[in-house]
C-alpha cells in the first residue's frame, strides 16, 4: 500500500508544509514519524481546548489556560511501517487514510443487509439493479465499519447541509433517492469521505479532489 503523496513530503519536505492554525485548519489526523515508521491519531473538535476553562499545572502553581491549544492522547490508531497499513479499527482508520480502494464489491445479500439499516427508507430492488461497483465499495465499506450503527438521521442531514448536500427525510428516516449520482454523493457522505481543505477551506470529496 502506498501513502498518499501529501503524507510523504511531510516526511522528505517537511520544512515545506503550511503552519497549524487552530482556528482556521480542520485537523483530521495527528501524525509523527520515527526512523520512517508513520504513527497516526484520530482527532476531532472535542480535542481541541478553544475558549475553554482549563486550568494546568506547571512550577506547583495552578494557572488558567490562555492560548488555544490541543490534547494528545497516549495512544495510536494506525500505524504505516514497510509499505503497509495496520490498524484494529476500520472505521478509525478510515478517518485517516481512505480505504475504499481495497475493498470488494458489496453482494446482492450485502446490500440487503444495508436496506435492513433502521435509518434508511430506500427502493431495494432498484438499489440491487443500478448499484455499480462505486456504490457496491461503499455499501461494504458502510458495512464493515459500522459508522451508522448508533447514527441518527436528523444528525447525518444537518452535518450533510454543511457540504450543500441535501438527503431528504421520510417517515423520520434518511431517504436514498433511485438516483445514482445522489445515491453515490449520500454513501460518499456516510463514510466521512468529505472534508474541508486544510488552506483554502474549500469542500473536498476523499481521493477525487472534486469541489462540492
Amino acid at each position: 500500500m502506498d501513502l498518499p503523496e501529501n503524507l510523504i513530503e511531510a516526511n522528505t519536505n517537511a520544512i515545506g508544509l503550511e503552519v497549524l492554525d487552530i482556528n482556521r485548519d480542520d485537523i483530521k489526523a495527528l501524525m509523527w514519524i520515527e526512523d520512517d515508521i508513520y504513527y497516526f491519531q484520530n482527532f476531532d473538535k472535542r480535542k481541541l481546548l478553544q475558549n475553554k476553562n482549563v486550568i494546568f499545572y506547571s512550577g506547583k502553581t495552578y494557572h488558567k489556560l490562555k492560548e488555544d491549544a490541543l490534547i494528545v492522547e497516549n495512544m495510536v490508531n494506525a500505524i504505516y511501517k514497510d509499505g503497509k497499513f495496520y490498524f484494529k479499527s476500520y472505521a478509525n482508520a478510515n478517518k485517516i487514510i481512505s480505504l475504499s480502494d481495497f475493498f470488494e464489491e458489496a453482494s446482492n445479500e450485502t446490500i440487503e443487509e444495508f436496506a435492513g439499516n433502521v435509518i434508511f427508507e430506500l427502493d431495494l430492488d432498484w438499489l440491487k439493479e443500478n448499484s455499480d461497483t462505486m456504490i457496491r465499495k461503499q455499501i461494504t465499506l458502510i458495512q464493515k465499519s459500522q459508522v451508522i450503527v448508533s447514527a441518527s438521521p436528523k444528525k447525518i442531514k444537518a452535518s450533510a447541509k454543511k457540504f450543500n448536500l441535501d438527503i431528504e427525510m421520510e417517515n423520520g428516516k434518511l431517504k436514498l433517492p433511485n438516483d445514482k449520482k445522489a445515491c453515490k454523493n449520500i454513501l460518499s457522505f456516510l463514510n466521512e469521505q468529505y472534508y474541508f481543505g486544510l488552506i483554502s477551506g474549500k469542500k473536498f470529496i476523499t481521493n477525487s479532489k472534486r469541489d462540492v
